[in-house]
Formats: C-alpha cells, structure tokens, sequence
C-alpha cells in the first residue's frame, strides 16, 4: 500500500469581507495542539466525517519537534485495525505535511482518513480562527532524508512487524471490547435486552425504538440499518440473529451471512449513505 502525503496550508477561517481566503499560519499553533493531545491535556478526536463513527489514537512516535506519528483505528474482533498517521510540522526540509500509510485493509480508504485528520485540527485551531486546507503532494518525498517519511516507509516495508501493534495493547478500547467478547461467548443470549450497552438508560425504550424503526423494512441493508447505527454509536453490542428476530421479527428476509456482514464493525457498509444519516436526527427526536 502507498503512503499518501497532504501538504498543509492554512487559512482564516472566516473569509475576507469579499469572500476571498485569507492566508495565515497556523503551524505553531499545531504544534501546541499535538503536544498538549500527547500529554491528554486536550485530547484530539477523531470522526469519520461520513458516518460520525469514532476512533482511537495511539502515538506511535512522541510529538517533539513538529513531528508525530498518530495511529489511528479500532479493536475490532481481537484485531487492531487501523491506519498510520504522520505529521511533519518541522519545515526544516518540506513545507508542513501530513503522510498517510493505511496500514489495515479495514482503514484503506485514504480520502475519509484525510478527511478525518483534517477535521480534527480544524476542531483543535477553531477557537484561533484558523483552518488548515490539505493539498495532495505532486511531488516526491525522499524518505532517505525526512524523518516521519522514513519511519512510515519502514512500517510499510515491514507490514507484519508485531511491534506495529505495540500500544494499541492499552487502549481502554480493547479492555471493553474484550470483556464484551468474553461476556457474550458466555451467554449468546437470545434476548436483545441483554445486547444493550450498560451506559443506556432506558434499556426497553432503545429496543422500542428499534422495533419501530424495523417496522415495514423489508431489504436486509435498510433492515440492518438502524441496528449497525446503534453499534455505531456504542449502544448496542453485535447481537445474535435469533435475538434480532425474536424482537424484530425478519425471519426469512436476511440471511445469516448477510447478518453478520452488516454487524460487522470492521465493515463500513453505510458510507455516503442518506438513510443512515437522516436516524441520527431520528434518534435524536425519540431521546
């Protein structure tokens, strides 16, 4: 897989009174952001502008110097899925650039990823009215001379290297995940109730809401819709078939294959779509 470089460039957030960008600098000022998200004093967030889907991050290089190097991904399955994020503010031989290496076929969609990284800062330099604007790199990088360039090109070279996973082993989101894990090969329990995230409330109100929204759904994608939105926002655990079914009743409309594809979260198969989009407003109304 390539590694994917973005020059940045920055401007005012606000345009000139004839609308027209204004060119600023905003270089120092990302620098404060990574150090002060190394040091989790004001952490960076990272959402997937398509689908509002969160990500952890985990540095894989310390931020010093202008420079950094981010992973950026998910436990999903006993698997660390992500993609490898590099940041050079140094300026000392290139203009500021971010290098984008997907190191996981689940993460290998480099635009959204950009995407992602640029709303991030964007939401770091907000309050200085500053954006930064990513500009595809036509030119080359020789690896052989840039830091952040040569440890990307190693990870790159080196795709089955265990200590490309090192740290991801203390992200609180794998403890969850695993317990999740542990505590459904325990029960594979038949009822949905059970498949709902402790930090819910009202448990019977989120599967009313469910039921409601299966009402009349007969193809498996806008069946599986409203349930991988619940995954999504961390409300509901993957669930069994039989449980599904026993609330939602769409035996025979879906099968078990097709099931599993659309409750796996290391499948994103609802991107760009309008219908998932318009539940959040939904469930947002019914809560």
């Amino acid at each position: 897989m390539e590694i994917k470089i973005f020059f940045l460039r920055y401007v005012q957030s606000l345009p000139d009174l004839f609308g027209n960008e204004v060119a600023t600098d905003g270089t120092q000022m990302l620098k404060t952001i990574m150090k002060n998200d190394f040091k989790n004093r004001k952490t960076l967030t990272f959402v997937n502008p398509r689908n509002g889907k969160h990500y952890s991050r985990h540095y894989g290089m310390m931020a010093q110097g202008g420079m950094a190097v981010i992973n950026v991904g998910e436990f999903v399955d006993g698997n660390f899925n992500y993609a490898i994020v590099g940041i050079n503010l140094s300026c000392r031989k290139y203009p500021p650039y971010v290098a984008i290496f997907c190191h996981n076929k689940a993460m290998h969609n480099v635009d959204m990823i950009a995407d992602m990284v640029k709303q991030s800062m964007n939401w770091g330099l907000s309050e200085n009215n500053i954006s930064v604007v990513f500009e595809p790199c036509t030119e080359r990088i020789y690896w052989e001379e840039d830091f952040v360039h040569s440890y990307l090109k190693g990870m790159a070279d080196r795709p089955f290297n265990p200590m490309n996973d090192f740290g991801f082993e203390m992200l609180e989101e794998k403890f969850e995940a695993v317990g999740n894990e542990v505590m459904n090969n325990k029960r594979k329990s038949d009822n949905l109730l059970d498949y709902v995230h402790p930090s819910v409330n009202n448990k019977e109100k989120l599967v009313h809401w469910l039921i409601i929204q299966e009402k009349g759904k007969m193809t498996p994608k806008d069946i599986m819709r409203p349930v991988r939105f619940l995954q999504d926002k961390k409300m509901l655990y993957r669930p069994t078939m039989i449980a599904f079914n026993k609330v939602c009743h769409k035996e025979g409309l879906i099968s078990v294959s097709s099931f599993n594809d659309y409750t796996n979260l290391a499948k994103d198969l609802f991107v760009n779509d309008e219908a998932y989009k318009g539940l959040a407003e939904q469930f947002s109304n019914a809560f």
